[in-house]
């Protein structure tokens, strides 16, 4: 019996050459293939201001529910400090935050995040190394003014 392997060769074949058996290996590889990476779950980062945020645990929390909705394991930084001792100081919750940050697959920014010291430091740490999304899409910049050419501004009008 013939072992068949997921590759692009197997998916490849020219269909004058498909037999029964190669589709059903095609079919059942491919189950298999769509299966496993469904199982390479990807684990993200919240990142996000906390400190004088009176709604951070709902804002947090939220995040987590839409990422999980995705199919995604969630680092909740808002939980790992919920569970640290009160004694703790905002250095060592940063410790811990930044150490779970690093097992990451990738980070996820909420709004504001810019404006909190905790936040800036995680994006800080992981720039040019983990794959970063935002909450909302960055803005363009104020200061880039874009003119519409003349030859577009009567584009589809009749003359």
């Amino acid at each position: 019996m013939q072992e068949w392997k997921y590759s692009e060769e197997l998916m490849s074949i020219d269909a004058a050459n498909v037999t029964e058996k190669h589709t059903v290996a095609v079919i059942a590889l491919t189950v298999e293939h769509i299966w496993e990476e469904k199982m390479k779950t990807k684990t993200v980062y919240i990142a996000g201001p906390v400190t004088n945020d009176p709604d951070y645990k709902w804002k947090f929390a939220r995040a987590q529910v839409r990422l999980e909705r995705k199919g995604y394991e969630v680092i909740n930084p808002v939980n790992l400090a919920a569970a640290l001792p009160s004694t703790f100081t905002w250095k060592q919750i940063m410790e811990v935050c930044l150490a779970a940050l690093s097992q990451a697959d990738e980070a996820y920014f909420l709004d504001g995040w810019e404006e909190s010291n905790g936040a800036t430091l995680e994006f800080m740490s992981i720039k040019g190394k983990l794959p970063i999304r935002y909450e909302k899409p960055k803005p363009r910049p104020d200061h880039i003014k874009i003119e519409i050419p003349d030859f577009l501004k009567n584009y589809g009008k009749d003359k």
